[in-house]
């Protein structure tokens, strides 16, 4: 009979002692603050980096060979397509980033894909020109018009590859010019040096970001490359309902996967310097409807891994009783909670102590 009472009794002491445990008198010396609406302006940001790897830099070539009498581009100067670069033997070379190099002279009836290239180049100019991958009539009137724009007399309409210099893509950034007035340029001497862009981004945890002196290169390679070791930058998720953005509030599109797009590669670029392997983003994320603002020394985590506060009925005297939050941001002022527990003006032990982090 004794076994069967103590058998019975077990739970309900348990059950008192859990009670006990989670609904106590606060002590007097216990710091109360009442929590507060989110109602703030501004959105949640926390820190966060861009891990980079660029692209191997790029140069213009000079197609052709002459005395250089004027430069007409300087570093920070964007290339877009027929952007005059050099005067050279009383001929504009002009910049072109053409779907394929141009190699040889093309004349009334040439065909190929560079006859194609040519078509395409002289409608971008603004010149006469033909649908297609054939030089007609029209195109050779277009080639007279730009020969003449360049400083040429009247020439016969045989289009000269020496006139365009071969741009990689439209909107390259010149980043050094390395020839002068009175230099004696030959045909492929590099004349312009391009400034590198970013070939991927992915976003990263700040505190795990690639560092140019941490080892996180590739092996073999400068750090001036910026190229960053893949294992050492594992992509991170964004938050629901938020985004990232770079530090003069440019938003990013990123991808599912932690990649920024193509779409907002070209602000990554500019956002970064030639050898960073790593840029400094912020996550942001707008405030939660129902959360509440609390002190961020409020909050701990219990055994279970539950995130908790602990209310109060009173400032002082009054009893408490854990409860399970959800974290949804953080401030400067505290941290933002939302919980069904919790509404404007309750009270919460600012500061819990060991004693009082119970199971919520």
């Amino acid at each position: 009979m004794i076994v069967v009472a103590l058998w019975l009794a077990a739970p309900v002491l348990m059950w008192l002692q859990a009670h006990d445990a989670a609904t106590r008198i606060a002590p007097a010396e216990v710091q109360m603050d009442r929590v507060q609406l989110v109602e703030w302006v501004e959105a949640v940001t926390a820190p966060a980096a861009l891990a980079l790897r660029w692209e191997v830099p790029h140069s213009v070539l000079s197609p052709a060979a002459g005395r250089v009498q004027e430069v007409l581009v300087a570093p920070g100067d964007v290339l877009e397509n027929g952007t005059e670069m050099l005067l050279v033997n009383n001929r504009t070379i002009v910049a072109f980033a053409a779907e394929v190099p141009f190699f040889r002279p093309l004349s009334y009836l040439d065909d190929g894909s560079d006859a194609a290239a040519l078509n395409e180049m002289l409608a971008t100019m603004g010149l006469e020109s033909s649908p297609g991958d054939v030089v007609t009539a029209r195109t050779v009137r277009g080639i007279k018009a730009l020969d003449h724009r360049l400083g040429g007399g009247r020439g016969g309409g045989t289009f000269d590859p020496t006139w365009i210099a071969f741009l990689p893509s439209d909107g390259e950034t010149v980043e050094s010019v390395h020839t002068g007035v009175g230099d004696a340029v030959a045909i492929d001497a590099e004349i312009v040096g391009l400034r590198p862009s970013v070939e991927s981004a992915t976003l990263v945890d700040a505190e795990s970001a690639p560092h140019a002196d941490d080892g996180s290169l590739e092996a073999g390679s400068a750090a001036g490359n910026g190229r960053a070791d893949d294992s050492m930058a594992t992509a991170m998720p964004i938050p629901p309902d938020s985004h990232v953005e770079l530090p003069d509030g440019t938003k990013l599109d990123i991808d599912d996967s932690g990649n920024v797009t193509d779409a907002s590669i070209g602000a990554v670029t500019s956002a970064s310097q030639p050898g960073d392997v790593s840029t400094a983003v912020r996550i942001v994320t707008p405030p939660s409807v129902g959360s509440v603002l609390a002190p961020a020394g409020a909050i701990y985590v219990d055994t279970r891994g539950n995130q908790c506060m602990i209310r109060a009925t009173a400032a002082q005297g009054g009893s408490t009783t854990p409860v399970r939050v959800t974290i949804t941001g953080y401030t400067l002022g505290g941290v933002a909670v939302r919980s069904g527990d919790l509404s404007e003006g309750t009270w919460v032990v600012s500061r819990p102590g060991q004693t009082d982090r119970v199971t919520c």
